[in-house]
């Protein structure tokens, strides 16, 4: 018996099986654990100089997913944290005005600036908020947001996203803002809106028809241009970048190739979009594109490099508007 033992002894040193974690050299190693796709993180980049470093890494991230290139197992934002990567207002004031009422003004930017500038818009003004504040802080603004989810930036009011009625709180919310507006005397006014996709009210009846809703945003966002004109220095209308027909979140975790996570624009959001175009041109007002910030020939990637550009079919990711400060900046013109 003494004689086996040694021998089991023996035989369990020479094939490595021992309590050391590490292993020992030439026996087997620890499992390595695998990685899972969406959690890496890589740092992003500074904001971009100029508009032709955006539109390079947008040729390179299109070209790359034409190819059928991997994924980058680590983005900014990370995959998993794409869905949740939004300007939240800081630690003071809302990104998005809530309730029924009671709404007060809460400055961002430069608080103390000498100068005012004014957002107007709903989620997709919402997107822009930190590229504001920080060009609103740098060149002397003080920034108010006058920001609600689902209230379009035009004279309209929307039908309820739930489906079951006019949104009465909008119309109370667009009352309020106007009287904001006529009160602070902006020297700018930044406007941003979605196309809403339950239609809007007229005469107490849910329009649906395309073409015509299309028209009323177009109509209504150039008419609150008109009614505040007397009281603003400007105004500058920002364009959504087209609208992608995939869930970035869900695509980017299942897919291991940016091919599968690119896609054309959307046809409703280009309308949209030349509606508001439409809007600014018949009102006067200053109008910046995206869509090439995003997008070239039609074809939009959601990763380009290491940045994911939109958080979901029609927003864009905090990081990836960050990161375009300056480039929104030489458009809005803030320091002349």
């Amino acid at each position: 018996m003494r004689v086996a033992a040694v021998l089991l002894v023996l035989a369990l040193l020479v094939s490595g099986c021992t309590d050391d974690p590490e292993g020992t050299p030439g026996g087997p190693q620890p499992p390595q654990a695998e990685e899972t796709w969406g959690e890496g993180a890589a740092d992003p980049p500074p904001p971009a100089v100029s508009e032709a470093e955006v539109l390079e890494r947008v040729r390179r991230g299109v070209e790359a997913a034409r190819a059928g290139e991997p994924i980058p197992a680590a983005t900014a934002p990370s995959v998993r944290d794409l869905k949740t990567d939004y300007s939240d207002g800081g630690p003071d004031c809302p990104a998005f005005y809530p309730g029924k009422g009671g709404w007060e003004l809460c400055a961002r930017g430069d608080a103390a600036g000498e100068r005012t500038m004014v957002v107007i818009g709903d989620s997709h003004a919402r997107q822009w908020g930190s590229p504001l504040d920080a060009l609103a802080a740098r060149e002397g603004y003080a920034a108010y947001h006058l920001v609600r989810l689902g209230c379009p930036a035009a004279d309209l009011t929307p039908w309820l996203n739930k489906g079951d009625g006019p949104n009465l709180h909008c119309e109370q919310f667009h009352a309020w803002t106007q009287e904001q507006v006529r009160a602070l005397r902006p020297d700018v006014v930044v406007l941003a809106t979605s196309f809403n996709p339950n239609g809007y009210v007229v005469d107490g009846v849910q329009v649906l028809d395309e073409t015509e809703r299309l028209r009323l945003l177009r109509e209504g966002m150039a008419r609150l241009v008109d009614e505040l004109a007397p009281s603003v220095g400007r105004f500058v209308v920002v364009g959504d970048p087209p609208a992608v027909q995939l869930s970035p979140v869900k695509c980017l975790l299942r897919a291991r190739t940016l091919d599968r996570c690119a896609a054309p624009g959307s046809d409703l959001s280009l309308r949209a979009t030349e509606a508001v175009r439409g809007a600014a041109a018949d009102s006067g007002a200053a109008y910046v594109s995206t869509a090439e910030w995003f997008c070239l020939d039609g074809y939009c990637p959601t990763v380009l490099g290491e940045l994911l550009s939109y958080r979901d079919q029609n927003h864009v990711s905090d990081t990836y508007a960050r990161y375009l400060t300056e480039v929104l900046g030489a458009e809005l013109a803030l320091g002349s």
